[in-house]
């Protein structure tokens, strides 16, 4: 895996992605990728005190709710529903841990006891707050195209697209549920959208994912518009798969080439400068 542009921290990578004047953005792209606290810590924990990594997740939230703050930061409805089902997951937990804390401190201590506060408690309330103020700035930063319907084509084509191709992998089961979730099908409304922006309302947008699947659906969906004659160069379309701080792939419509560069160092404004 190659990382073609890497700063110090995530507010370095934050303002140079910034600078693009149109971005159209992912779920929660500056988490670390190989990182599902809700599957690895939250899910299985059967007390506050089982919790770890809380303070990360809050600084993780707080940075994707200024983000979405951002005028030229938009996302998809989607992705506020991909947003709505993680909060409902984190608030329900928070509700089955204090229900379990009551029952035991009554047990214990009699039937008007309750139970005392707690350092993980506190963050965790934290956190479904936070995440409660992240899902509203996603929400006001949900994409309002000029011709609905043409959008709405397109993200059905890019839907039917991926139904009927084995193009993305099967997350359903990451969160430790023995049921399938629902593929809420944002990834194709995001490349629905970054096409509708490049070929109805002429704009050059920057998408930003930490999902490599956004990757082979660009990839795919390109392919199939050219050959049906579409110029998408007009308003190229750049794609930007981060991990954390980095930047790890960057793919562009207008030259179709890939900056993996082995060894060199790039600036953001290299990688991203003829998008500009």
């Amino acid at each position: 895996m190659i990382c073609v542009f890497s700063t110090t921290n995530t507010m370095e990578t934050i303002d140079a992605l910034l600078a693009h004047p149109l971005i159209l953005s992912d779920t929660t792209p500056f988490s670390p990728r190989r990182r599902n606290t809700y599957q690895d810590v939250i899910y299985p924990a059967k007390n506050f005190g089982e919790l770890s990594r809380i303070e990360e997740e809050i600084t993780y939230v707080r940075t994707h709710r200024d983000w979405f703050r951002q005028p030229n930061v938009c996302t998809t409805k989607r992705v506020v529903q991909e947003h709505a089902r993680a909060y409902r997951m984190f608030r329900e937990k928070l509700k089955n841990l204090n229900k379990r804390e009551r029952s035991r401190a009554r047990r214990k201590y009699g039937p008007r006891a309750k139970p005392q506060p707690t350092t993980n408690k506190t963050l965790f309330e934290d956190l479904v707050f936070g995440m409660s103020r992240l899902l509203i700035e996603a929400t006001h930063a949900v994409l309002k195209p000029a011709l609905p319907r043409e959008y709405a084509q397109l993200v059905n084509a890019v839907t039917e697209l991926s139904t009927r191709c084995p193009i993305k992998k099967d997350h359903s089961r990451r969160y430790g549920s023995k049921r399938k979730a629902a593929d809420l099908r944002a990834d194709e409304e995001l490349v629905g959208a970054a096409i509708y922006l490049s070929l109805y309302e002429h704009k050059p947008c920057l998408l930003v994912t930490s999902d490599y699947d956004l990757r082979e659906l660009l990839n795919a969906t390109t392919t199939r518009l050219r050959t049906k004659e579409y110029a998408l160069s007009t308003a190229p379309i750049t794609l930007c798969i981060t991990n954390g701080h980095a930047i790890e792939h960057v793919w562009n419509s207008a030259d179709e080439r890939r900056a993996t560069v082995s060894g060199a160092r790039q600036t953001i404004e290299d990688i991203l400068g003829n998008t500009q």
